[in-house]
């Protein structure tokens, strides 16, 4: 397989052409082929760089692979510039993807998807929530460094130790906010 920076160096086609043969073989360069997408993103080419990305956030929900796929939606959050319709285009994606994982599905319904933020705000927040787990440290500007004891899923809270504090109930979409 040709260098990147080799590819990169080819006419358009040609480099769509290399990324449509590489994209559905069982161990597809998914760095590489996400490097494609920003190259065309940062060239100007969004055309280009929205097709491309569909065909790869098609290929990483049918491998089931999160990760890349989330860092896909947020690049292309950061190129449609605030677009709040691409929101719902990630939440619908995200629900598909995390139909069977109720934790993900709690964090998903509490990251503010459903009101009108922009898809790289909700897609943070969706970040830090999934990162919400007993035992991780976390940082609340009022309340200082606490530790997450618990998630509620029936309260839609997380329950969080702060230093020197009593226990402290928060609401997962604000969590999602502030932490």
């Amino acid at each position: 397989m040709a260098a990147l920076t080799d590819i990169l160096t080819r006419s358009d086609e040609q480099i769509e052409e290399w990324f449509l043969g590489i994209l559905n073989e069982a161990a597809a360069p998914l760095a590489e082929l996400s490097a494609v997408v920003d190259w065309f993103a940062r060239k100007g080419r969004l055309d280009k760089a929205e097709a491309c990305a569909e065909l790869l956030q098609e290929a990483l929900l049918e491998r089931r692979i999160e990760e890349p796929l989330l860092d896909l939606m947020r690049a292309r959050a950061g190129w449609k510039n605030g677009d709040t319709a691409f929101a719902a285009v990630c939440r619908q994606t995200l629900t598909a993807f995390y139909e069977k994982d109720e934790p993900a599905k709690l964090a998903l319904a509490n990251a503010g998807f459903d009101k009108p933020l922009k898809a790289g705000e909700c897609l943070g927040r969706l970040a830090v929530l999934r990162r919400l787990k007993p035992g991780v440290l976390c940082y609340d500007k009022g309340w200082g460094v606490g530790v997450v004891k618990e998630l509620d899923a029936f309260g839609r809270q997380v329950v969080i130790y702060f230093d020197g504090r009593k226990v402290h109930r928060m609401a997962l979409a604000y969590s999602g906010e502030c932490l």
